[in-house]
Parts: C-alpha cells; structure tokens; sequence
C-alpha cells in the first residue's frame, strides 16, 4: 500500500497594518504549521488596493495584473518545493523553503547547524529566521523566546525595508553604519527608544555567535 504524504502547508498572502512613510505597506506570504511562518515578497502598495477578501492586489489598482502576476510566480515557487519535498514538512523544513533554500538538492537541507547552508551571500533576515526556528525546533528554548526573538527578526526587516530602502541584506553587508542607523531609526514612535535598546544587542549577539562560522 502506497505511503500516504500529510498534508502540504496552505500558505496566502497578507497586508500588515503598518505602513512606510509613503502610507504604503508590504505584501507578505504566510504560512500555518504550529503557528506561523512568513516572508516578505518585497512589494509595497497602499491598503486601499488590497482586496483582504481575496488576498490580492484590486484589479481597478494600477498594474495590478502584473503585480498579482508576480504574487502568483512568488507562491509557487515554493509551494512547489513543498510539494516536491518527500519528507516530513516540520517547521525548520517550511521556514527553510520559505526563506530560499530547496531541500531537493543533496546536502541543501540543514541538520543539526544552519550554517552548513550559509555563506556572507546568505541573506541575513532569511538566515536569522532558520536559526531561530531550527533552535526551537531542536527545543533549545521554547515557544515564548522563539516568538520573542521572531519580532526582533521582523522589526529588523521592517527597518531595511522601511528606513534603508531594502528588502534585503547579506551577511557580508552588516556594518556599523547600519546599526547608527537603527539608532536614528523610530519603529514605533512612543516606545522607539525602548524597541530599538532590545533590538540592536539581539543583532549584535546573533551575528557574534552564528556569523563568524560563515565560509
């Protein structure tokens, strides 16, 4: 009798309520296993475009054909990673698909270290979210630090996209420039001070305990 596959991860998209300087916000794709994972496709657009109902950009939006177009090539990239994949979909597996990698290939997939998969390409928003979720998945710490440090992670990633302009940053590209700039930079205006003393000693931390092993 034929082995039985569970099921894939349904993943969709969503608009967060937080919006840049330009009243814009990014589009992010999101998936549920044990919680959920998510990514940011890049993509910046004013909340009154967004149909919440259908999880797409309103077709009266201007190119909103070829934006859902690439909503559409972004999701299945993975989702056929997913599909491919043979083994169980954990947590460490999803968030590894999600954020880049392709089990598929020999070796691709991390075991007991994610930095067998990393190099100073690597990009470091990806990287930090497959550390966190492999340590919890290793039960290193439990679910309330692994979620406190994905809001770390994620209020990072709203301050490349929002502030440096950039969806993305490698792990060769982490200079002090960047964290004078977290300094200056106000994530949400009445506690700034606050997030951003928690913030800039995580990132110092992670990069001193994780990026050194990078090849």
């Amino acid at each position: 009798m034929a082995k039985v596959k569970p099921p894939v991860p349904v993943g969709k998209f969503f608009l967060p309520t937080r919006t840049n300087a330009k009243g814009e916000a990014t589009i992010y794709l999101k998936y549920h296993l044990d919680g959920y994972l998510k990514r940011s496709t890049g993509i910046n657009i004013l909340p009154s475009a967004w149909d919440e109902a259908k999880c797409c950009v309103k077709a009266s939006y201007p190119q909103a054909a070829l934006i859902n177009l690439e909503l559409d090539r972004f999701k299945s990239g993975i989702d056929q990673k997913l599909v491919d994949y043979e083994g169980e979909i954990t947590r460490s597996v999803l968030s590894f698909i999600l954020n880049g990698g392709d089990p598929t290939d020999a070796g691709d997939l991390p075991d007991e270290s994610p930095t067998q998969v990393a190099n100073k390409k690597t990009d470091f928003i990806d990287y930090a979210k497959c550390v966190n979720d492999l340590n919890y998945g290793k039960k290193e710490y439990g679910y309330s630090l692994w979620y406190n440090k994905q809001k770390l992670i994620e209020q990072f990633e709203t301050f490349l996209v929002h502030y440096r302009k950039t969806p993305h940053i490698s792990l060769k590209d982490l200079r002090q420039d960047i964290f004078d700039d977290l300094e200056r930079y106000d994530y949400v205006e009445e506690d700034a001070n606050e997030v951003t003393e928690e913030l800039i000693p995580f990132i110092e931390t992670f990069i001193k305990y994780y990026s050194y092993e990078m090849i």
